[in-house]
């Protein structure tokens, strides 16, 4: 059965006692999921502009990756990144996304953040039926 809280306090004191391994699990989870949100506006912005006659595709290397143990640590928290994969192979990302002195920005990294209210509802859709499960286990 679900607990029902008056106060965000209530709530907020809850969430504290939560296990550790529920954050890795279920918030990071979350995240990614909203992360995802990210990861296909910008796929779908850089298919605009994809050259079919190559067979190259930047689409295909914008990904979500996890962060690092470090910046977890200092962000005290999950922590995910949207950006593009293979950076060797696929460098040209950032002239495309930034422009040059001799072309024109077409950013799709960008306007892909316009998408955070959609994100924040995603990483809260994911979150609260983990939060509820584990609080009933309480």
């Amino acid at each position: 059965m679900a607990q029902e809280f008056d106060t965000a306090g209530e709530l907020a004191r809850a969430l504290e006692q939560l296990p550790a391994k529920f954050e890795k699990r279920a918030v990071k989870s979350a995240a990614r999921q909203a992360a995802n949100v990210f990861r296909d506006a910008a796929r779908a912005k850089a298919k605009t502009f994809d050259d079919p006659a190559t067979g190259e595709k930047l689409w295909k290397q914008i990904v979500v990756k996890n962060g690092k143990a470090r910046e977890v640590r200092e962000a005290g928290g999950a922590v995910v990144h949207v950006g593009v994969r293979d950076l060797r192979n696929y460098f040209y990302w950032q002239f495309l996304e930034f422009g040059t002195s001799t072309m024109q920005a077409q950013p799709f990294m960008r306007p892909a953040m316009d998408y955070w209210p959609k994100a924040i509802d995603k990483f809260a859709e994911q979150l609260w039926p983990a939060i509820e499960k584990q609080l009933g286990k309480m």
